[in-house]
């Protein structure tokens, strides 16, 4: 069976948990 995989990763899942540990935020310029 093929399975269609997308390009870039789907990090959605990831952005929803908000800030990680050892992360900081990026101030837009």
């Amino acid at each position: 069976v093929y399975i269609d995989v997308p390009d870039t990763i789907d990090i959605s899942h990831m952005r929803s948990k908000g800030l990680q540990p050892g992360e900081e935020l990026l101030q837009e310029s």
